[in-house]
């Protein structure tokens, strides 16, 4: 799952000479229910926060703040196990759907087959990812 944080931290330096730091991404969240969670020794959080900026800036459509939530949890379920109940019965399906996706796809740890399970959950979640280059 690394591929894919690199992927999102790329789409959110695009323009900078540097990748966005920590720092960045904090001031950049509109949801600072995680911040105060977001240090290089709390990884699943962090991962959150960058999940939710993402969607954000590097999207087209807009999720609403509670689909936004589900969505980052769902990746960092991907990335680090991370499971804290259900939002509502749609964070409950995408999550079903997740782990059914997971144990069906032999080698999750192959970048190729990590970027087809996030374009999955993205397409799941009706999200379009904006082109950058």
């Amino acid at each position: 799952m690394s591929t894919i944080r690199d992927l999102v931290r790329k789409d959110l330096s695009f323009g900078k000479s540097n990748l966005i730091t920590l720092t960045e991404l904090i001031n950049k969240s509109t949801d600072k229910t995680f911040i105060e969670h977001v240090s290089p020794s709390c990884p699943e959080m962090t991962i959150i926060v960058l999940a939710q900026v993402w969607l954000d800036e590097a999207t087209e459509n807009k999720l609403s703040q509670l689909n936004r939530t589900c969505f980052a949890w769902l990746i960092s379920y991907g990335c680090y196990g991370l499971q804290g109940g259900y939002f509502n019965s749609f964070h409950r399906k995408a999550e079903k759907a997740f782990i059914k996706l997971i144990e069906h796809t032999e080698n999750t740890s192959d970048p190729k087959v990590t970027l087809r399970i996030f374009y999955a959950i993205l397409d799941f979640l009706k999200v379009k990812r904006k082109i950058l280059e």
